[in-house]
């Protein structure tokens, strides 16, 4: 099995299934192409979108249906050219994977990103973090504090 150097969580373990491609890389690192999608159980339900080139580059990242189960995909024609979806949009949970990138907000309180999700094909692994052509979502939507609490 291989393994992964992560800053957070040091040497991780991962099955090759969870590797993805960003064919463009993400917004401000398009040089980082090969990421690992990690889901420590110390920090579920969020999951790290862990770079394989930068050990020290990491996001963060909620499934969107978590934060609005009626989410509605609106991704643009190059992204779902992209991701394999030529012409359609993708079906949530069946064939595509939307993660919204978390931020910080101060006060210990986090925002999450539904106006530009990571989009996954699940065949393919292929990803991107596809800025929608609407503003129906925020960049900062608030995540709900309970959504981040663990049981002692």
């Amino acid at each position: 099995m291989p393994s992964i150097r992560t800053r957070d969580f040091g040497e991780v373990p991962y099955e090759p299934s969870a590797e993805l491609v960003f064919p463009c890389g993400i917004p401000g690192f398009e040089s980082q192409r090969g990421f690992v999608l990690l889901a420590p159980q110390a920090i579920a339900p969020v999951v790290v979108l862990q770079s394989k080139q930068d050990p020290a580059l990491a996001f963060l990242a909620l499934s969107v249906s978590i934060l609005d189960p009626s989410y509605q995909s609106g991704i643009g024609p190059e992204d779902l050219r992209l991701l394999g979806f030529e012409g359609r949009q993708p079906q949530a949970g069946e064939e595509a994977l939307y993660l919204a990138i978390l931020a910080p907000a101060g006060s210990g309180s986090l925002t999450a990103n539904l106006l530009a999700p990571v989009v996954i094909n699940v065949r393919t692994r292929t990803a991107v973090q596809a800025v929608r052509y609407d503003c129906v979502y925020s960049h900062q939507c608030p995540v709900p504090r309970e959504l981040l609490e663990h049981p002692c």
